[in-house]
């Protein structure tokens, strides 16, 4: 059986509650100071994770809060020389990243200007064997006035040329090359133009990444001819390949001829045998004449090719 406890009941002088009254004009109200904060426009990064590592390494700030509107996501950052739990200090820093980047990967779209200026700050050769570097890049914007070819067609165009000095060096040594544009490794939608060599191992070693904005022959000879003014600048040596081996694209091969004087092309061995397959897709004796393609494969020599 439960247990039950009385107790005095409260009766309230008033009648009614809604009757009480207090007099709160003694009451002082702390006022509420707003403060007004003016930011000021330091300094524009093109990629976000310079500008997290710049503030990371003032050693200064840390991460206070993030907020997203319509424009895009600001991250404030305060003075970490005073308690967090305590009154700030009134210098303070954010980030601001616009609709169009990405806080971790940086912008997803990048302007003609910025990419010019990107280019510049990293054309200074490294010390390091390793560490890449632009060697040569070209922006032509719609408006600018030029007697070359580029410039009649009134388009925004870049191109530039990315490597490294251990693999300028290895180009040096290369004679025969291998060139060929991918979409499956691209740059903001570009394709980019991979070109390698070949040594004595048959193994490829590309010794350069190229973006270009079209696929045009005097794409390609900006980049074949920004091979040996590397080598020449770095290795203090010629280039000048004796084969170059790529698929069917008349551009990549009129460059080649173009820019290093010599015809001698290979039709790359892996698309050539995949467009030969598709040929005698309805030949009998397919089989057959697959199998002494591939023991051409097997030529030690262009004598025992032909």
């Amino acid at each position: 059986m439960a247990n039950f406890t009385t107790t005095q009941a409260y009766e309230s002088s008033s009648e009614s509650d809604n009757e009480m009254k207090v007099d709160q004009s003694h009451i002082q109200r702390k006022p509420i100071v707003r403060r007004s904060v003016r930011w000021v426009e330091e300094k524009v990064y093109w990629d976000a994770k310079d500008a997290q590592n710049a503030i990371k390494h003032e050693k200064r700030w840390s991460k206070y809060y993030t907020n997203k509107s319509r424009d895009g996501i600001i991250v404030y950052y305060r003075c970490n020389q005073v308690p967090f739990r305590g009154k700030q200090c009134d210098a303070a820093i954010h980030l601001y990243y616009p609709n169009d980047s990405n806080e971790k990967y940086g912008a997803s779209t990048i302007s003609l200007g910025n990419l010019e200026n990107s280019c510049a700050e990293n054309s200074t050769v490294p010390q390091s064997e390793d560490e890449t570097f632009v060697l040569s890049y070209h922006v032509q914007y719609e408006d600018d006035i030029d007697d070359n070819e580029d410039a009649m067609d009134g388009e925004n165009k870049f191109r530039f040329f990315i490597t490294t000095k251990r693999l300028l060096k290895i180009a040096s040594i290369s004679i025969r090359i291998h060139a060929d544009v991918t979409y499956k490794l691209n740059w903001q939608v570009f394709p980019e133009l991979i070109i390698g060599a070949t040594v004595f191992d048959r193994k490829l070693d590309t010794f350069r990444l190229a973006v270009p904005s079209n696929e045009q022959q005097q794409d390609f000879e900006f980049n074949f001819k920004s091979i040996p003014n590397g080598v020449d600048q770095i290795v203090q040596s010629k280039f000048m390949p004796e084969v170059l081996i790529a698929d069917g694209s008349d551009a990549i091969r009129n460059a080649f001829m173009t820019t290093f004087n010599n015809d001698k092309i290979v039709m790359c061995w892996a698309p050539m045998r995949r467009h030969v397959d598709k040929k005698l897709s309805n030949v009998s004796f397919r089989q057959e004449i697959l199998d002494d393609i591939d023991k051409l494969e097997l030529s030690e020599s262009e004598k025992v090719f032909n």
